[in-house]
């Protein structure tokens, strides 16, 4: 049984879960008797359950339940050769092999050099996405969402990547201040591929916040698409 997102889970659905795991019974919605479960469970979750653990939003019994063989997956970003894995095997699910949707002149290298902030799913997404409107079962680049035919490289991003780590030792207070803040910003638009609502929420920051911030330190690009 494969649970996603288990960090996700509210508590009062930990504990009921964690009941199952150590019963190894479960009840039906509205019914009386039980019925004897064996599976083998296998979870996921984006969250740190460790930092959820300590907040007290995850229980601590459940997390040692689930937490026996632990498999960190790295970030698509840090993973670019399983890119062209995925990418053959999501056409493959469109259809068979003579009528699954081939990739035109650099596509695939556009798809490997993307960041993929959302990951897999984002990447089955936009293979989706691009095998819809394709013309005569071919891919091309103009299929591909704005952000993945640019790499990810808004101008905003591309501004970002012009700020150098920080150098302190020159300035005032408030200017050193300002590189480090500068940097800061710049390494979280990289990381995320542009993406601004995902650094205002990584960094903990509102988005109208974060706006003002890139504008004060010249890495605003005049762009507020919600993205």
């Amino acid at each position: 049984l494969f649970l996603d997102e288990v960090g996700d889970l509210p508590l009062d659905l930990q504990a009921k879960l964690l009941r199952v795991l150590e019963t190894g019974e479960v009840r039906s919605v509205g019914g009386a008797r039980t019925h004897v479960v064996d599976v083998r469970i296998v979870s996921a979750t984006h969250h740190d359950l460790d930092a959820l653990v300590r907040e007290g939003r995850f229980r601590e019994d459940l997390y040692y339940r689930l937490n026996v063989v632990r498999i960190d997956v790295p970030p698509l970003r840090d993973r670019p050769d399983d890119v062209q894995v995925l990418v053959e095997h999501f056409l493959r699910q469109r259809g068979a092999a003579e009528t699954a949707p081939r990739l035109g002149d650099g596509v695939m290298k556009a798809l490997v050099a993307y960041a993929w902030p959302g990951n897999v799913r984002q990447l089955e997404n936009e293979i989706v996405r691009a095998s819809l409107l394709a013309d005569d079962g071919v891919i091309e680049l103009s299929d591909l969402s704005p952000e993945v035919r640019s790499g990810g490289r808004s101008a905003i991003a591309v501004a970002a990547t012009n700020v150098t780590p920080f150098d302190v030792r020159h300035g005032t207070l408030k200017e050193r201040v300002d590189r480090l803040e500068a940097w800061a910003l710049a390494d979280a638009l990289a990381q995320s591929g542009g993406n601004k609502s995902q650094v205002a929420r990584d960094l903990g920051l509102s988005r109208a916040g974060l706006n003002l911030k890139l504008k004060r330190l010249g890495l605003w690009d005049g762009d507020d698409d919600g993205s």
